[in-house]
């Protein structure tokens, strides 16, 4: 038989397979957790969407005076809080769902 490094053929091949295998599943990952982040991004941006809908409804139905608040700093308060939120969510964004930083990895 021949030999490579002390190993027979089979051995070797039988490696080779295993470490394909292991490749395999690692992109396999690696495409399920970038199927994941977009579905997270798309939810985030639905999120964005549904405050800045809520801050332009409010803003129109105030600026109309369909809508009177009693203490102005009620409307400060929602529209500052909003606009938090959003400012805010790019940053949990970035730092938890997109962190490249692997420590698995080598």
């Amino acid at each position: 038989m021949i030999q490579h490094d002390n190993k027979d053929i089979k051995e070797v091949i039988s490696d080779i397979t295993i470490e394909s295998q292991k490749k395999q599943l690692e992109i396999r990952e690696k495409e399920e957790v970038l199927e994941m982040r977009r579905k997270w991004a798309n939810f985030f941006k639905g999120i964005v969407l549904v405050i800045l809908f809520f801050e332009i409804i409010i803003t129109f139905l105030v600026g109309s005076n369909l809508m009177v608040f009693e203490d102005e700093w009620f409307l400060r308060i929602i529209i500052t809080g909003g606009f938090a939120q959003i400012m805010v969510m790019p940053f949990t964004l970035t730092k938890f769902l997109f962190n490249v930083e692997n420590k698995d990895t080598k």
